[in-house]
């Protein structure tokens, strides 16, 4: 037999190769024993046979480490064990290996012939040790073998980075003359020696203090410590308590393409802009200047002189990001560099100034960061006395100086990026000038009102108006977007907006649009027009809504691929949605998916239609997981299979019950019409006459006045009722809280505006209160508009900060029935309600009533939630 096996699943052994690894290990002159790496290790075969060894985290130390591995073993990893000491010849034999690891490792010594036989070696990590990287503790014999290294990793080792008496290790790192990437600790002082003139090869040098990353203290850089390596192209000195950097610091470095000197917090622009004289001499194209000034101090100002050394560099990209900036001087735009591209200024504190009317001179600017404004740098601080404007007073622009306006950006721009940014203020109508912008995000920046509309994005493609809390929404908004094809406005308050567009007015534009997102906007109802514009629509994302009905004409969208209904209050798919969809199916090769997972599906008798087509369709629908029967149980589906031989069952099921249904329904019909003609002409009189009395009661005296504009509110309360109760409010709450206490009240029959839509008019006086009060009774809960009321003010109270509304509870009402509506919960579990007394004057309790008054009166004055109980 010319070999054996040596171990099952590993690899086969030559015999003559095993006879000569047992005589190694017989005659090694240490203690340590032979060990196969596949035994202690974990060694994975690729596709191009070669082995990977991975040791790390195993426990082992310098006497117990393998010294036996496979045949063309590339990749090695040491990290994370308790080594200690590199031994001699550790890897002798490894004559193919190309990436070793030994980061974490406790190194604190290793001796000179540790990494002979290393001649194919590329990538050397031996960062995070103990080791002291210098002259005297690295040596040439360290070194010799390495001829192919290209990535050494030293970083995060030096003992001492304060200590003048080392440097680094010139001499053996000169002849690694194969070197491209260095990574090393940033030694106080210390400079480049000679032996680094001999890396023509080394193009990244790393010198970083960040966290996890490595020591560095720099302190100084002065005008000599870059004079040997003059081959580099990318400088990394982050983190590295930079203070002073010499005026011509970078000028030996004629290759430099990236310079970042991130994270140096005293540094500043002052500091850094005196070393800008010294990358005229360069190749610089990324300047990263992030971070460069402590977390608490106040707004900074850029200054034309910071800049215009840099003017005629190469620079094409730069990075000032988190350095508190707020203004920018006007004539600072006109020396930046004049190739930049890309510009990230992101988490800095921006100001609304006249001079952003000048960033249109950025005539080649195709990308800008302006993302996260007036974000603190500590997350933990949002707010602090550190942090107020030291411009606000002299370059506060105010927003109606913008209306009208047309506003120049530059005209190569493609991608602007806003998000995050706080900018609390309405879009109202202005135009933008000549422009190429495709992508705009302005998410999160509290844009409460679009009114627009905005002119001049005709190349944009993509809009994120997402997480704005918008409740008003125009119809002429979108109108000026010719080639958008994505439309993102989720998260926002667009129920009300979405649901008065009758003709869809506000997308009627949009022929381009592909993608829509509407999720999570409390719409509750849209008319079946509302996106008649959308021709080329293939996303549609209506989810996390509150529509109990979704009837909308799709018919026209050929394109539409994905239709998420899900998070709804469906209880079905209508019939002609149903058969738009088919339709769209039929006319594609490509699948069609609707989403109506997490609604309120119905599977019984009389939806038996919309489980057959469920059952049946082309369309693919997911989410029927499960639904609610006839008798009010839910029951669930474990897969399709289960879920269509429920849907066969119910059908026999319907089709058995049919006959008896019809028969029952014809004898019960005429039985109710022959009762009901009976009672008719029976009470035909008294109905009459109820009938003429409710009419009269319908048509009553709505005057209109001019509130009282002395105190922040126009009304202290706006008081919300159901019909039913309005001889109570116009007889008693008037009186008392009026007349006799004083209170300035908005009811809707008194000062409503005629004509106005009725969701305007709630809406205003919400807004024009200081307190909506409820009128709690079972009519209340009944009605539309009073529940409608009642959430517009819970969401006035959540999203302007003060307490909206209060309760008065004034009949008894089964708790049951007063949760069922929306948000109502929250508040009586609050106890944040006013029982009205159940007492009356001819009780000789007017002391209850006259309380309760003053209590009302109390609580709508105060900024708190009543919390009494009378």
């Amino acid at each position: 037999m010319d070999s054996i096996k040596f171990r099952k699943g590993c690899y086969w052994w030559d015999l003559q190769h095993l006879l000569c690894i047992v005589m190694l290990c017989l005659s090694r002159a240490d203690v340590r024993l032979c060990q196969d790496a596949c035994d202690l290790c974990k060694c994975t075969l690729d596709n191009f046979r070669q082995w990977h060894v991975d040791c790390s985290n195993r426990s082992l130390n310098s006497s117990i480490v393998p010294t036996v591995y496979p045949n063309l073993t590339v990749s090695l990893n040491f990290s994370n064990n308790p080594i200690g000491v590199l031994l001699n010849s550790s890897f002798s034999k490894l004559h193919t290996l190309q990436i070793l690891d030994v980061s974490y490792a406790y190194l604190h010594e290793v001796e000179h012939q540790a990494f002979d036989g290393l001649y194919k070696l590329e990538f050397l990590d031996i960062s995070h040790n103990q080791l002291e990287i210098s002259n005297k503790s690295i040596s040439v014999r360290h070194v010799r073998d390495l001829m192919s290294l290209k990535v050494l990793k030293m970083n995060y080792n030096a003992k001492s980075i304060a200590r003048t008496d080392i440097c680094y290790p010139d001499e053996a790192l000169g002849r690694v003359t194969s070197l491209q990437t260095l990574f090393l600790d940033g030694l106080i002082n210390s400079t480049f020696g000679l032996g680094f003139r001999n890396l023509e090869n080394l193009t990244t040098l790393i010198l970083s203090g960040e966290k996890k990353v490595g020591h560095c203290r720099l302190d100084t850089i002065s005008s000599y410590m870059f004079k040997n390596v003059p081959h580099i192209q990318s400088l990394i000195i982050r983190e590295c308590h930079v203070e002073h950097i010499a005026e011509e610091a970078f000028s030996p470095l004629s290759n430099l393409s990236l310079l970042d000197l991130s994270g140096n917090t005293k540094l500043t622009i002052d500091g850094a802009a005196i070393s800008f004289q010294g990358l005229k001499k360069t190749s610089i194209r990324v300047l990263k200047l992030n971070n460069i000034y402590p977390d608490f101090s106040i707004g900074v100002r850029i200054k034309k002189e910071h800049i215009q050394m840099l003017r005629n560099t190469s620079i094409t990209e730069m990075e000032f990001s988190g350095n508190k900036v707020e203004i920018v001087d006007s004539q600072t735009f006109g020396v930046m560099p004049i190739n930049l591209t890309k510009l990230n200024v992101s988490r800095n504190r921006f100001l609304m100034g006249d001079y952003l009317l000048h960033a249109s001179l950025l005539k080649n600017l195709t990308s800008c960061d302006a993302s996260y404004q007036f974000f603190s740098q500590l997350n933990s601080m949002s707010f602090r006395k550190r942090d107020i404007s030291s411009f606000q007073d002299t370059t506060q622009l105010t927003m109606i100086k913008w209306i009208n306006l047309t506003i120049q950006v530059p005209e190569n721009l493609k991608v602007a990026n806003f998000s995050r940014s706080k900018l609390a203020f309405p879009v109202l109508n202005f135009r933008v000038g000549n422009n190429t912008v495709e992508y705009l995000d302005a998410s999160y920046s509290m844009l409460y009102n679009w009114t627009g509309p905005v002119v001049g994005f005709d190349s944009l493609l993509y809009l994120d108006l997402s997480n704005n809390h918008c409740s008003e929404l125009s119809f002429q908004f979108f109108d000026y977007l010719p080639r958008l094809l994505t439309l993102i406005v989720s998260n926002n308050l667009l129920g009300i907006a979405i649901s008065r567009d009758e003709d869809g007015r506000i997308f009627q534009n949009l022929n381009s649009l592909q993608h829509l997102d509407l999720s999570n906007n409390r719409i509750s109802s849209m008319n079946e027009n509302i996106f008649r514009g959308l021709v080329s629509i293939q996303t549609l994302n209506i989810s996390n809504n509150l529509l109990d009905i979704f009837l909308v004409n799709i018919d026209h969208m050929k394109n539409l691929r994905i239709l998420d209904l899900s998070q709804n209050m469906l209880q079905v798919v209508r019939y002609p949605v149903r058969i738009a969809l088919e339709s769209i199916a039929s006319k594609t090769t490509e699948k069609v998916y609707v989403n109506i997972s997490y609604n309120q599906l119905r599977c019984m008798c009389s939806t038996l239609k919309f489980m057959i087509w469920v059952r049946d369709t082309n369309t693919n629908v997911v989410g029927m997981k499960s639904c609610m029967l006839a008798n009010g149980t839910k029951t669930s589906f474990l897969n399709r299979n289960d879920m269509i031989r429920y849907i066969d069952n119910l059908d026999k099921e319907c089709m058995s019950k049919l006959g008896l249904i019809l028969g029952a329904t014809i004898g019960i019909s005429l039985a109710v019409i022959i009762v009901v003609v009976g009672i008719v002409y029976r009470y035909r009189w008294k109905l009459r006459y109820l009938y003429y009395m409710t009419m009269n009661k319908s048509k009553g005296y709505h005057p209109i006045g001019d509130p009282d504009t002395d105190n922040d509110f126009v009304y202290d309360a706006f008081i919300s009722f159901a019909d039913e109760d309005r001889e109570f409010v116009r007889d008693v709450m008037l009186k008392k809280l009026e007349h006799e206490r004083g209170m300035r009240l908005c009811v809707s029959f008194r000062d409503f505006i005629p004509g106005r839509e009725i969701a305007s008019n709630i809406i205003e006086a919400i807004h024009n209160s200081r307190k909506t009060v409820m009128l709690l009774t079972e009519n209340f809960l009944l009605s539309k508009w009073c529940v409608y009321e009642f959430q517009m003010a819970f969401q006035e109270s959540i999203h302007s900060g003060r307490d909206a509304f209060i309760v008065i509870l004034y009949e008894d009402i089964p708790t049951e029935q007063i949760y069922r509506v929306m948000d109502m919960k929250v508040v009586f579990q609050s106890n944040s309600y006013i029982e009205y007394p159940r007492v009356s004057r001819s009780d000789g309790n007017e002391q209850a009533l006259d309380m309760f008054w003053d209590r009302c009166t109390k609580s709508i004055k105060e900024s708190g939630y009543s919390t009494t109980r009378l």
